[in-house]
């Protein structure tokens, strides 16, 4: 699943979740505003200066927790690119995969080609009728990579002192929370999107364990989330050449169209 050989092998969603439903978050968002600390956004820009020319990420993931009560569990295959493009396999012990997830930015398909029934929809629409969060490929690919866009500049940034945290909010609306005077500088946590990110291990600069679920509110009862679920990254290789190809599916005559809704009734990660 290199380079273009994810087209035959399929890429999946960059996140392998893992610890879902099992130990207490080590990571708790902080109540209240925080002080302005102008110094903390220098440190956070320094950090991630490095991965400014990060474009495309390729993965292999475990996947484990909780969508809607259901324990679900998987192997998946991502490829994403930062301008939006996004392959996902859900890879099966024999046989054909469970599902495919192939698109870019607004227009996705799933496809299940055991049952042959095919979902088209923006991507961010897909994932959350399967997972419970809602992500654009681009949002998903600056989680697993911890690495915004290099214009997304920080337009705020705070310090808490119970716990010792800081904070900086960035321009696309995300926020993200690290331990400041520890280096290497790693988030701890993160809010993009629907998201609610917890970072719980890094190989090198990379994140490795993820933990992710809806940020509350957002999962149609305030408060409430649909998702509870961990991802662990492995193979992962960065600035691979993925061609068009990779962000396609081919759907034969005849498949079953379902919704979203429906989608969302079916539990296919389970």
């Amino acid at each position: 699943m290199r380079g273009s050989a994810l087209a035959t092998r399929a890429a999946s969603l960059g996140t392998a979740l893992l610890l879902a439903g099992c130990a207490a978050r080590g990571f708790v968002v902080p109540a209240g505003p925080g002080t302005v600390e102008p110094t903390l956004a220098e440190a956070y820009q320094a950090s991630v200066a490095p991965c400014g020319d990060l474009r495309s990420l390729t993965a292999d993931i475990k996947l484990s927790g909780r969508v809607d009560g259901r324990r679900v569990r998987g192997t998946l295959q991502v490829g994403l690119t930062r301008d939006g493009g996004v392959r996902i396999e859900a890879v099966a012990p024999f046989g054909a995969p469970i599902f495919t997830i192939a698109g870019r930015a607004d227009a996705g398909t799933l496809w299940l080609p055991r049952s042959r029934e095919v979902v088209r929809a923006a991507p961010a629409e897909i994932l959350d009728a399967l997972t419970g969060v809602s992500l654009s490929p681009s949002g998903l690919f600056e989680i697993v990579t911890a690495c915004p866009a290099a214009d997304d500049a920080v337009v705020k940034a705070e310090r808490f002192s119970k716990p010792d945290l800081a904070r900086v909010s960035l321009r696309s609306g995300a926020e993200v929370w690290w331990q400041p005077g520890v280096s290497p500088l790693h988030p701890m946590g993160a809010r993009r999107g629907g998201a609610l990110v917890e970072y719980r291990a890094f190989a090198g600069d990379r994140p490795q364990t993820v933990r992710l679920g809806a940020t509350p509110g957002t999962a149609g009862t305030p408060g409430a989330s649909r998702a509870d679920l961990s991802l662990t990254l492995q193979q992962v290789e960065t600035n691979a050449a993925l061609g068009d190809e990779a962000f396609a599916v081919a759907v034969p005559d005849g498949a079953k169209v379902l919704t979203l809704s429906e989608l969302r009734q079916a539990g296919v990660l389970r």
